[in-house]
């Protein structure tokens, strides 16, 4: 399977998983995807949405991961045209970092046109399978500002936008749409992990 498959089966994932949890559906089979017995937020506002955008941008786990990233590009070498030493590895950070940061204000412009409501939210279901099961289809579900689950359209635009975009300075050779979609779609690989453990993390609502 080469890479745009790759992308289209995550969009039809996201789908898939869509279609659920709508409502109407049998409670059985509603019971691992749905947070409808969580309490309903107060919608957060276009300001809150985008401090909140900033918040995620400068997560001291994002800048962990951004540094160990950095760090294994670096002993690979990738891209070669970028060297080693120091401020080869800087690069390679300050690129991983222009990265993340375009992610998030492209989701923050999504949230702002689209209504979702960009906080995370354990399921509060019980057993190791339901919970990694309810953050991966997470990933790619989002919850309405007032109330009710949609598509997350942001999580792909962001992803996939910042993924094309962050080639640009790289090499000449990265110009290419098979290098967005891998950008993209690694990218995507990364937040379904990450929502993964943060379902196993103590906070009920996960910034």
């Amino acid at each position: 399977m080469n890479w745009p498959q790759l992308t289209l089966s995550a969009t039809l994932c996201c789908v898939a998983a869509f279609a659920q949890i709508q409502p109407g559906q049998p409670a059985s089979r509603q019971r691992d995807t749905s947070s409808a017995s969580q309490p309903a937020l107060e919608p957060l506002t276009v300001g809150e949405k985008y401090r909140l955008a900033l918040k995620r941008s400068l997560d001291p786990t994002e800048a962990f991961r951004l540094s160990v990233s950095a760090g294994i590009n670096q002993a690979r070498n990738y891209p070669e045209e970028w060297g080693q030493g120091w401020d080869a590895f800087a690069v390679r950070l300050a690129s991983g970092f222009g990265q993340h940061l375009i992610k998030e204000q492209l989701e923050f412009g999504v949230w702002a046109f689209d209504h979702e409501d960009p906080r995370r939210r354990r399921s509060g279901l019980h057993g190791i399978w339901p919970r990694t099961r309810f953050a991966v289809i997470h990933t790619f579900v989002a919850q309405r500002d007032g109330g009710g689950n949609m598509p997350a359209y942001s999580r792909l635009i962001g992803d996939y936008g910042a993924g094309f975009i962050s080639r640009e300075w790289y090499p000449t050779r990265f110009h290419t749409v098979q290098q967005g979609f891998d950008a993209g779609t690694i990218s995507l690989g990364f937040d379904v992990a990450l929502n993964v453990v943060r379902e196993f993390l103590p906070s009920r609502v996960v910034p």
